[in-house]
This record gives structure tokens, C-alpha cells and sequence, in this order.
């Protein structure tokens, strides 16, 4: 659910490459509650921010699945600043704002987040559960050394009719912190 406890890594290293895989130990990684980030004074935990902000920053959770199959098409909804990567299970299944190929730790997203208050959209292949534990990991991305926050959070849920994946919802109207 939105709002739920991650693991997270803020230390400005990247972690080792196993990290996205279910037998990975973060029992050293940080713990707290989302909206995770700096910067935007809406988080409930803050992360570590450098002189000159760290390029990435990594989220860990686990969820347990009875049975995969019985369930309903299904959605994840992604609120990052600037660019995510999400792995389920050790595989990619979102790439939001980030460029094609290999990235790093030093990896930049493509632009800067216009909508930084929303969730993004994706379907989630259901294929990639597996009965019992699963492990979602994503790295967020900066869009730059100078980028003065940064911002996470995710669920995932049964898709509704309203779900229109890729785009955040524009707002029709304005307010605080509102594009």
C-alpha cells in the first residue's frame, strides 16, 4: 500500500549488484515509512541528502502471495522524483523517466519530474509473482548533481477503469505544490 515501511540505502553507494534479488540481506539498510525523499517538506521519512545530491537512492519490501494465478489484472503506482527502475523478483518490470540499456549509481533520469505529488501508472505482469515472498527493489534517480529533492513512494493494487498507465493524473485544478 501507498504509505507503507521500505528498507532503503541513502548512503550515496551503490549497493551489491544481488540486491535486487529476494535471498539479499538488507537487514543493514535503514527503515521508514513513505513518502520517503527530501526536499518537498511532504515526507514522512527523510532521507540523507549530500552537498551535492546523490545521484540514486534504493527501496526494498517484500509481500507474500497465496496464489498468483486467482489474482485480478493488476497495477503499480509509482511516485518518484526524478526516475525509477522496479524489479520484482530479481526482474525489471518498470522503467519510468530513465533511458534505454544499462544504467549506474551515477545514472542520471532523462528529464525533471513535472508531476512530483502523483502516482505514475504501470501494469504489473502478474507472471513475475510467485507463491510466497516477493521482493520489489527500485533505484529512484536524480535528473542531476544539483537536483534539490527527491521523492518515493509505491503500491501496488487491483487496476481499476481509471488506471491509464504510463501518466500521472493531471489535476484540473491547482493548489500548493500543484502543476
Amino acid at each position: 500500500a501507498a504509505g507503507s515501511r521500505w528498507k532503503y540505502l541513502d548512503s550515496g553507494a551503490a549497493p551489491d549488484e544481488a540486491w535486487i534479488r529476494a535471498e539479499f540481506s538488507d537487514n543493514d539498510w535503514s527503515k521508514g515509512q513513505a513518502q520517503l525523499g527530501y526536499g518537498d517538506n511532504d515526507e514522512k521519512t527523510r532521507l540523507n541528502n549530500a552537498a551535492e545530491s546523490y545521484p540514486t537512492y534504493y527501496f526494498r519490501n517484500s509481500f507474500t502471495v497465496d496464489d498468483p494465478s486467482a489474482l485480478k489484472p493488476l497495477v503499480l503506482r509509482l511516485l518518484r522524483d526524478d526516475g525509477a527502475i522496479v524489479y520484482l523478483n530479481g526482474k525489471e518490470v518498470v522503467r519510468d523517466n530513465m533511458p534505454d540499456g544499462p544504467v549506474a549509481r551515477e545514472t542520471f533520469a532523462e528529464e525533471a519530474t513535472q508531476v512530483e505529488d502523483d502516482f505514475y501508472v504501470h501494469v504489473l505482469p502478474t507472471e513475475r509473482l510467485v507463491v510466497g515472498k516477493n521482493v520489489i527493489a527500485v533505484e529512484v534517480h536524480q535528473s542531476s548533481a544539483t537536483s534539490s529533492d527527491v521523492s518515493f513512494d509505491l503500491e501496488i493494487r487491483e487496476k481499476v477503469a481509471s488506471d491509464r498507465p504510463g501518466v500521472a493524473p493531471r489535476r484540473q485544478f491547482g493548489g500548493p505544490g500543484r502543476r
